[in-house]
């Protein structure tokens, strides 16, 4: 190996540090978000948070899924695109290693670079499309994602199920007089004078 090519690989193993470190920051953060998350859906659906939307009574909990979803999923284009270029460096420093890149050819990082930038499939490794097409590390953290983003959904079905139903007038608050009562109660979520609230609703007989 020449002193040019040495220079070249010294330089393609740095780019490799360079990369893989982007990748240890992101997944760091996403951990991170992802606990704070995981203690926001736990928090909204065992106080069985919910909001209006119309007039539907929608869990907080299954709003901060989608939310963590929609995030999780911008991580995972993150993880996944530093994730290429880093194969891109590894492949071209390997080529120099076996001698396939000599002279001024071994500096040719960019293009490599390029080239595996340009291959990367984000839809498709995400939602089970072309698994056959994808690399042992690829399938290993599009998985990765997946669980994620099925814990988090999760989450967010069972804070939606555990919300209890809508309380509605019955003969009983008639004959015993609190009709008007349950009615100003009804009516202040109807028009959403309470944002955020629980269903723990209590209704007492006006004098």
């Amino acid at each position: 190996m020449s002193s040019v090519e040495r220079d070249a690989w010294k330089a393609t193993v740095e780019v490799q540090k360079h990369f893989n470190d982007l990748q240890l920051r992101t997944r760091q953060l996403l951990l991170t978000g992802f606990a704070a998350l995981s203690s926001a859906l736990l928090y909204s659906a065992k106080e069985q948070l919910s909001i209006r939307v119309g007039s539907i009574d929608v869990a907080l909990a299954a709003a901060v899924a989608i939310f963590g979803v929609c995030a999780l999923f911008a991580f995972y284009i993150w993880d996944f695109g530093y994730l290429a270029l880093l194969k891109g460096a590894v492949r071209h420093g390997i080529a120099i290693e076996k001698g396939e890149k000599v002279g001024d050819s071994a500096f040719g990082l960019a293009q490599a670079i390029g080239e595996a930038s340009d291959k990367v499939g984000y839809l498709p490794a995400f939602f089970f499309c072309r698994e056959g097409s994808l690399s042992q590390s690829q399938r290993r953290l599009a998985w990765t994602y997946r669980i994620f983003a099925f814990v988090i959904l999760f989450f967010g079905a069972v804070g939606q199920i555990a919300l209890p139903g809508r309380p509605t007038p019955t003969e009983d608050f008639e004959s015993s007089g609190c009709l008007s009562q349950f009615c100003v109660i009804q009516m202040q979520a109807e028009q959403g004078d309470v944002g955020l609230t629980t269903k723990r609703l209590t209704c007492r007989c006006l004098e």
